[in-house]
């Protein structure tokens, strides 16, 4: 198990990852000890099976999976439920990662996950990943950086864009330098301008 990512560290990928392995885990869970713990690969193979065209499934190899576990613990911790990442293990140990062992009794961590109902946690383990997904596409962006990007869509998109729209360049910079992609900046800071709302 790897050492728990920083949250700013979290990619699209590792969160479109936690998200299909998520419902494997619950469905583990469910059937608690009479199914055997799963290794790193068989988790992802599992994934594929219920989701054969997920892309980010397909894109997935075992030495990158506990990554994927951290966003799954960062929505355990944050709810104080039983850390179901405890439910994979190493093909060569066959127990949980030293970074987990170290910390956590495996077999206790497992009870906890067995005997929890995790029929009413689907829920709010969407809205995590549409948070996740959020927060992984906006990175922070240095001024100069914003002020190129928005120069080249400008010089890209002159043509459809409104002729004042240089009044607009700081809350434009303002949202590129909060990690807004390029386009979705434009969108916001251009339906602000258009209804009259202040940028």
């Amino acid at each position: 198990m790897s050492e728990i990512l920083p949250k700013e560290n979290i990619t699209q990928l590792d969160v479109e990852i936690a998200a299909a392995l998520y419902p494997v885990l619950v469905s583990l869970a469910h059937k608690g000890r009479s199914t055997p713990l799963v290794t790193y690969k068989e988790l992802i193979e599992l994934a594929g099976r219920r989701d054969p065209d997920n892309a980010a499934i397909k894109s997935c190899i075992p030495v990158s999976v506990g990554r994927r576990l951290d966003v799954i613990r960062y929505f355990t911790d944050e709810l104080k439920l039983p850390d179901m990442t405890c439910l994979v293990v190493s093909q060569d140990t066959g127990e949980c990662g030293s970074g987990f062992t170290d910390h956590f009794d495996p077999e206790h961590a497992r009870e906890l996950v067995y005997s929890y109902d995790w029929s009413n946690v689907d829920g709010a383990f969407r809205l995590y990943v549409e948070h996740s997904r959020i927060a992984a596409a906006k990175k922070p962006v240095n001024r100069d950086r914003a002020i190129q990007s928005i120069a080249e869509y400008y010089k890209a998109h002159k043509q459809a864009l409104p002729k004042d729209v240089g009044k607009l360049r700081e809350a434009l910079i303002e949202q590129v330098m909060e990690g807004l992609p390029i386009e979705r900046a434009f969108e916001i800071v251009l339906e602000q301008h258009s209804s009259g709302k202040p940028h």
